[in-house]
């Protein structure tokens, strides 16, 4: 993430309510491209639209791209929702010496899929010294023997899940 205006405010911490889009480079350190490739940065806000989020990007190479993550309009994935099974998007565990806060201030969590249609993730840590802790690069693995969601892939399965409000109609008069 560049400094220059910059999403970052006081003591090293990530500012959620940052209104403009954040750009982040991304590189495939894998031999072949990344295809269909969706990140959400999440963070300690509790708001869903105060994360960030990317979708439908690539082809991704051995060159890196700029991506841009924005506020979402509609996201439906919670901290605690995991893409593998093990790994939160944000992890809200509490600060220990093996897992010290300071090194989790926002967790980056990317899929995509390769020439094969195999779908695979990424996850990092984002820490107060602005760097990037790996945390899994993985294939993503079938949960309870069925097709391994992407997170683009699981935030519509969550909406369609999503209860779904509206106004009483109003009342007219004769």
């Amino acid at each position: 993430m560049g400094r220059g205006n910059t999403p970052y405010k006081g003591g090293g911490l990530f500012n959620w309510a940052y209104p403009d889009p954040i750009k982040l480079d991304l590189q495939n350190m894998g031999g072949g491209v990344a295809l269909n490739v969706h990140c959400v940065l999440y963070g300690s806000e509790p708001i869903h639209t105060s994360q960030f989020v990317s979708w439908d990007n690539g082809p991704i190479g051995r060159d890196p791209i700029h991506i841009k993550c924005e506020h979402p309009q509609q996201f439906f994935l919670n901290s605690d929702d995991s893409i593998d099974g093990s790994h939160p998007l944000f992890d809200t565990s509490p600060n220990s010496p093996s897992n010290p806060v300071e090194y989790r201030i926002a967790c980056l969590t990317i899929t995509y899929q390769d020439l094969f249609e195999n779908k695979h993730m990424s996850i990092f840590n984002h820490t107060l010294e602005h760097q990037w802790v790996n945390v899994k690069i993985d294939k993503l693995p079938s949960l309870k023997k069925q097709t391994p969601l992407d997170l683009k892939e699981k935030n519509d399965q969550k909406r369609q899940l999503a209860p779904k409000l509206s106004a009483p109609a109003p009342k007219t008069s004769p």
